[in-house]
């Protein structure tokens, strides 16, 4: 069984997803800003990342939701991102996706994932400090 596919869902070579992963027209799905201020990239993975080798479904397509900054750039640690198996759902989940990420404020939203790291951070800080009390 092959770890890469083509957009259709076909198994290809090593070398055919070599040469297709780094070409932009093909990998590139859709992407662009939202209303809001929020950046959405959806593209063709081509490797699988199902865990299942051995079923018929081959997650093959991502989407990402980015933050853009205030001078435009692209801060690349995403905030939300959905897998999918066909070029279709992954064209309806682009959709998706947008239409959701048009109603969000990008304040909010950068101050949810500070605090999701804060949380993280008092989490690694009680591990330690609970490591040594066994």
């Amino acid at each position: 069984m092959s770890d890469y596919y083509n957009k259709e869902g076909k198994p290809i070579t090593r070398e055919e997803y070599a040469v297709k992963f780094n070409d932009k027209k093909y990998k590139v799905v859709q992407q662009g800003d939202t209303k809001s201020g929020f950046w959405i990239s959806t593209v063709w993975l081509g490797l699988d990342h199902s865990h299942d080798k051995n079923t018929k479904y081959h997650v093959i397509f991502e989407s990402m939701v980015f933050h853009k900054e205030k001078d435009g750039t692209l801060n690349y640690s995403g905030i939300d991102s959905r897998r999918y198996c066909t070029l279709k759902e992954a064209t309806a989940g682009h959709k998706e996706l947008k239409a959701e990420w048009e109603k969000k404020n990008p304040i909010v939203e950068e101050a949810k994932e500070k605090l999701r790291d804060i949380q993280n951070q008092i989490e690694d800080l009680r591990d330690i400090l609970y490591e040594g009390s066994d």
